[in-house]
């Protein structure tokens, strides 16, 4: 278990760490997603 001056400086590390962006919700979705849904063959078993 870290102490809490190492849990304060992980604190401030993240803080300073850029995050990753996610898309946009109304972005349009990668031409590789929808070739892997048309090509789902589970939806044709059922």
């Amino acid at each position: 278990m870290p102490t809490p001056k190492q849990m304060e400086k992980l604190a401030a590390e993240a803080a300073h760490r850029p995050t990753p962006s996610a898309a946009a919700p109304d972005a349009p979705l990668p031409a590789e997603y929808w070739d892997s849904v048309l090509k789902d063959r589970r939806e044709q078993m059922n």
